[in-house]
């Protein structure tokens, strides 16, 4: 973006009473305002207008993208990449500004284009880990998700198993290191790391085991665990262990049907299902 050209001063006045005004601005006059006042105080706006770009291009009054999205997607990109890579913000508004385009550019098929972002969320996640101390690094998943997509199954499961190593130690967190497992098992599998993968699974039913053992999550997310995993052995030619894996879920099952679930559960645990993976039905 040209921040060099001369602005004209009504335009300015008009683009500040805009912001100023009281009510509701919609998404476009934002944008233009922003448009307008990004030339003249870049380290001030421009990730206001990045993010104002991105609201822009699904925000319509109907509820329905934009039908510039992907235009207003990449110059939101563009913008972000415009900021000074002093400035501490810009990582964080380029990310955004990349994570949304991508989710358009993979709505429209155009895979390539989609994963090369993915691959820049990626770098700037490593940049910012590095700099933070921070273990987790941002952009892992979805960069797995599009190696999987293509085809790159050994480098899928190498991403997830990266994520896992580092989200694994501070627990369950609510049901998201379940999902983040079972993303791993099909990536290993997919790869064909099948002793991984078996590894990972019982990973998954041991956790769900101790989560319903204290209350903290439900039965029913324990047993689908045992289905998964004794279907998987089964697959694997380890009918023997399966065979012991059933026999839990069967008592586990009886449980259930006698007694119901000890308590009310909503969000990750109603939703919880293994038919996602290839190999459990």
């Amino acid at each position: 973006m040209n921040h060099s050209g001369k602005v004209d001063q009504d335009d300015i006045v008009r683009a500040r009473n805009v912001l100023l005004a009281s009510g509701r601005r919609t998404p476009r006059e934002e944008v233009d305002a922003y448009r307008v006042l990004a030339q003249v105080s870049p380290a001030s706006y421009l990730p206001l207008l990045a993010r104002a770009l991105q609201r822009l291009s699904y925000g319509t009054s109907s509820g329905k993208k934009h039908a510039a999205c992907l235009a207003l997607c990449e110059e939101a990109v563009a913008v972000a990449r415009s900021i000074d890579s002093a400035e501490p913000a810009r990582a964080d508004v380029l990310y955004e500004a990349l994570n949304t385009c991508q989710r358009e550019l993979y709505d429209l098929g155009r895979r390539a284009e989609g994963l090369a972002m993915r691959a820049e969320m990626l770098a700037i996640g490593r940049a910012q880990a590095e700099l933070s101390g921070d273990s987790v690094v941002k952009g892992l998943r979805v960069w797995a998700a599009g190696l999987s997509e293509e085809g790159r199954y050994a480098e899928a499961a190498d991403a997830m198993t990266e994520l896992v190593s580092a989200i694994l130690p501070d627990g369950p967190a609510g049901g998201g290191l379940a999902w983040s497992l079972l993303e791993w098992i099909a990536a290993l599998h997919d790869a064909g790391r099948s002793g991984e993968a078996l590894a990972a699974f019982e990973t998954l039913v041991s956790m769900e085991a101790a989560e319903a053992a204290n209350d903290r999550g439900p039965m029913a997310c324990h047993l689908y665990s045992l289905i998964g995993y004794a279907r998987m052995l089964d697959t694997h030619g380890r009918g023997g262990q399966a065979a012991l894996v059933r026999q839990e879920a069967l008592a586990l099952l009886t449980e259930l049907a006698d007694t119901g679930e000890r308590k009310s559960w909503s969000g990750y645990q109603r939703a919880f299902d293994l038919g996602g993976l290839p190999f459990i039905y």
